[in-house]
């Protein structure tokens, strides 16, 4: 949707990546690249680093480099990465990246309101951001590929001491369809979009602070990013291609969100390209898109961006100075490759499939992390985009469906059960900015529609700011979170449940089971955006004060059948939904037919956890 819308040393790496470039585009290069130790004519500056670390806490080293360099964002002219040896003896390269630095604060008003104030410093350095992954003693050396010459720095040597960190997210080893962290405790996404801030004095980094507060206080730990030309993205007509110094503010800002999600426990799905830049048709940009040739690029058509030798190399630049930048962080959940490629006019998997593939490679050598990707816009048939082995997480967007409730869980059912894989509602929402309903009725149903329907996390609605945080709609997310809290997905081998109403007219029944323990989700068949409306102009016919307000029909008298479940014991908790409080809690037997669960009057919806207890 859119509003406004990798023991090698690295020049070896280096050497054979040029060579693949070569192969597959035909591009003539020098694959003999030699080594020199540091020497007193050596290039390195003054190098800080800090002593010591906490496990999976950022290491950064700061440093000059004593080397005339015309671009410094360009790895071509100078490549800065630093070589990481654990104390188990692995060794790890991560690329280092070129930053400037800026004057950052937020102020907070006497009114309580905040505001970024950023100046550019005249402060410049090479940075180099690791995660350690073990405890002990550490070693780096740095290593600066420079007119075909690569130098390394002398050895030093960190401490890593314990930390309550959980590590990096990853798809769950005892099932692919859910996430852990690197010491296995589960993570299941509450999800939402936070594609871009507002581009003004009160905008920016300050509403990110608004948002993420309001939001990771309601349980959320989940949200979708963009670098989208007018939010975070380095890169665009202003800059040129390859040479991201007039865009240093961004990346900056980009840093301080990673900083801000980590001190909330909120994760990033980081979107690398938007569709609007390489699309003549839907929220087209490709008028100021750097890579047209109207502003000095090579492509007369956005087709060509995936199939041209210089602008993949230019796109590469780009990936290895995200990796180099924010791959460090714990905080990414996942790169995602492009929001809505379908958009563009590559978006067949003939064209697309091997940018992705090459694409995935490159970054599987940059990333030692190996941090999770998805993409969105590629049609679930697909198989050649979503069956590769880098895609970890597939995903859809859906905007539009008669049954709302039906509609997403079946569609989650049917991506899950065709790949095997973690699976995303990575977008729902309105058509339009949205209107009636203003107690987010569709929001909660695209939320809960993705725990039941098997995905990694919830529906990832799409109004984030002029809806969700504009009418204060937090209050869902605290319900959902508050329901799986504890819960250890991966651990049931789910299954779609069975489970159905003694009352079908009245009430639907989504969920997952397996042998001895169920998730279920039951919802009011009135309870719907669509109905809701109804109500509303019911009311305004009739004139009441306030129409918005309305009472859905009151359900009664139903109960739940929850067949092939183990014989014995259960005991069921209730939910409410919204609040995220168990209403009630019974204890009952199975029978031949299976575990019959009465309901309490309800309106809306319920959600049940279901446990045998011998």
């Amino acid at each position: 949707m859119f509003h406004r819308k990798r023991w090698f040393h690295r020049y070896l790496f280096k050497a054979l990546l040029l060579a693949l470039c070569a192969g597959l585009f035909g591009v003539g290069v020098t694959t003999s690249i030699p080594v020199r130790a540091v020497s007193d004519s050596t290039p390195f500056g003054a190098i800080t680093a800090p002593d010591d670390v906490g496990l999976y806490h950022k290491f950064e080293i700061s440093l000059e480099l004593n080397a005339a360099i015309t671009n410094p964002y360009d790895p071509g002219e100078a490549a800065l990465d630093g070589e990481f040896t654990s104390p188990s003896g692995k060794i790890l390269t991560v690329p280092g990246f070129y930053y400037r630095d800026f004057d950052f604060s937020l102020v907070i008003s006497e009114l309580g309101n905040i505001r970024e104030q950023m100046t550019p410093m005249e402060s410049r350095s090479w940075r180099v951001r690791f995660t350690p992954s073990e405890v002990g003693i550490w070693h780096f050396a740095l290593l600066l590929t420079h007119k075909g010459e690569t130098v390394r720095s002398e050895s030093r040597q960190f401490a890593v001491k314990e930390s309550d960190k959980h590590g990096f997210l990853r798809l769950s080893p005892r099932d692919p369809r859910y996430l852990e962290f690197d010491d296995g405790t589960p993570f299941f996404g509450v999800g939402l979009n936070m594609a871009w801030y507002e581009d003004n004095e009160d905008g920016r980094i300050a509403d990110y602070v608004r948002w993420l507060d309001a939001f990771s206080a309601a349980g959320g730990n989940t949200i979708r990013v963009w670098l989208a030309p007018w939010g975070f993205s380095y890169e665009w007509r202003d800059t040129g291609l390859g040479n991201y110094e007039l865009r240093q503010d961004r990346a900056f800002r980009l840093d301080k969100l990673f900083e801000l999600a980590e001190e909330r426990g909120v994760y990033i799905q980081l979107t690398m390209i938007a569709h609007g830049p390489f699309s003549r048709t839907t929220n087209t940009e490709w008028d100021a898109n750097p890579y047209n040739q109207k502003n000095g690029g090579m492509l007369s058509d956005p087709v060509a961006f995936v199939s041209n030798p210089e602008a993949f190399n230019f796109w590469l630049r780009y990936l290895r100075y995200a990796a180099a930048r924010w791959g460090y962080s714990t905080s990414l959940l996942a790169w995602e490759w492009w929001n809505e490629v379908n958009w563009t006019p590559f978006s067949s998997p003939e064209k697309l499939a091997p940018w992705i593939s090459k694409s995935a490679e490159y970054l599987k050598n940059l990333d030692p992390y190996q941090h999770l990707i998805t993409h969105s816009g590629s049609q679930r048939q697909d198989k050649s985009v979503w069956g590769m082995p880098s895609m970890d997480i597939t995903q859809v967007h859906i905007y539009q469906a008669n049954d709302w409730a039906f509609t997403l869980v079946e569609e989650a059912r049917k991506w899950s059960e065709e790949y095997g894989k973690a699976f995303l509602l990575g977008e729902f929402g309105y058509d339009s900015t949205p209107q009636l309903d203003p107690f987010g009725v569709r929001m909660r149903i695209g939320m809960w529609s993705g725990l039941v329907g098997g995905a990694m996390g919830s529906g990832q609605f799409w109004w984030w700011y002029t809806y969700v945080h504009a009418g204060d709609l937090y209050q869902p997310f605290r319900g959902l979170s508050a329901f799986v809290k504890g819960e250890d997905f991966a651990a049931h081998g789910f299954r779609p449940s069975p489970a159905k109403s003694s009352k079908r007219a009245f009430a639907d029944v989504y969920g997952l089971q397996s042998d001895d323990y169920a998730l279920l989700w039951v919802v009011s068949g009135t309870f719907s955006d669509a109905y809701y409306k109804r109500l509303v102009q019911k009311n305004m016919v009739k004139k009441v004060e306030n129409p918005l307000i309305v009472t859905f029909p009151t359900v009664k008298g139903i109960s739940v059948n929850v067949p092939e479940l183990k014989p014995g014991s259960y005991t069921v908790e209730i939910w409410d939904t919204l609040k995220g409080e168990v209403i009630a809690t019974q204890t009952l037997n199975t029978t031949a037919e299976g575990l019959s669960i009465p309901l309490p009057e309800f309106m809306e919806d319920l959600a049940l956890k279901v446990r045998k207890v011998n």
